[in-house]
């Protein structure tokens, strides 16, 4: 049976996944059989999904505003996880498939932070750290290419909305970055909704008390939008600069699935 975690399984138990609902699974895999089952998934660990929903139930704590669109986001990441079993010829693990989606698309769960690939060996491949290098290079590239067009669509809805963020960014969203001495704003809530988003006369109120339209409010939320995704470029930057600056060029280096393919090996 396909076996998936569910919205009701988020919410379960209060602030942890609700597991009772998984009594029935199907036959446990090798790693082999996974991996010609699934050639266009991520493997997850369990407990990247219990990490991932301890820290969404964190920001929606901490942001009662945006609260609910926090946790609409998560559930539909979660809902698209298939939970499978994975022998590895002494323990059965439960684990989770997630299938790639296309670049530009990815949701919370498949951001190419370099170290979300981390914490699941049992799939192990050796390469050298002068090959790794190489490979990282290339991956730098190609974020720094995802940064720029989040910074030319912040610049876009700037210039839309004819706004200025003032609001700092939390304590969660700076994560990472704590060193960095990051100078961007974003918007509040009362600038990126409107009370009733389906009429097109809907309007809101700044915290200037000047009247936000629906389309001034599309703008400033994608801002903020897109300025996430940039601070999630600069993090997966400083980190695989920080594991270049320690690779050895002959070390030879166990790397699993979700690391061969976000290394693009």
């Amino acid at each position: 049976m396909n076996t998936v975690l569910t919205t009701e399984d988020f919410l379960g138990q209060g602030r942890s996944i609700n597991m009772e609902g998984f009594t029935n699974f199907d036959p446990s895999l090798t790693r082999d059989q996974i991996v010609k089952a699934y050639p266009n998934h991520l493997v997850i660990p369990a407990s990247k999904v219990k990490e991932f929903t301890q820290n969404t139930l964190e920001k929606a704590g901490n942001d009662e505003l945006n609260k609910e669109h926090i946790i609409n986001k998560a559930k539909d990441s979660l809902s698209k996880l298939k939970r499978v079993r994975f022998d590895d010829g002494r323990v059965v693990h439960e684990i989770y498939m997630l299938e790639k989606a296309e670049e530009g698309d990815e949701d919370d769960l498949q951001k190419a932070h370099i170290d979300d690939a981390i914490g699941y060996s049992d799939f192990g491949f050796t390469k050298s750290g002068k090959e790794i290098k190489e490979k990282l290079a290339s991956v730098n590239v190609r974020i720094q290419s995802k940064a720029n067009t989040h910074l030319a669509k912040m610049q876009e809805n700037l210039t839309a909305s004819g706004k200025t963020p003032t609001e700092p960014l939390d304590e969660w969203e700076l994560r990472g970055l704590e060193d960095d001495n990051v100078e961007y704003k974003k918007f509040p809530y009362n600038c990126t909704y409107v009370d009733t988003p389906m009429a097109s006369e809907a309007r809101s109120i700044d915290q200037s008390g000047i009247t936000v339209t629906k389309e001034v409010a599309n703008c400033c939320r994608d801002y903020n939008d897109q300025l996430r995704k940039y601070l999630d470029c600069v993090k997966d930057l400083k980190k695989s600069l920080v594991f270049t600056r320690n690779l050895d060029d002959k070390k030879m280096i166990k790397l699993n699935l979700n690391q061969l393919s976000a290394l693009g090996f």
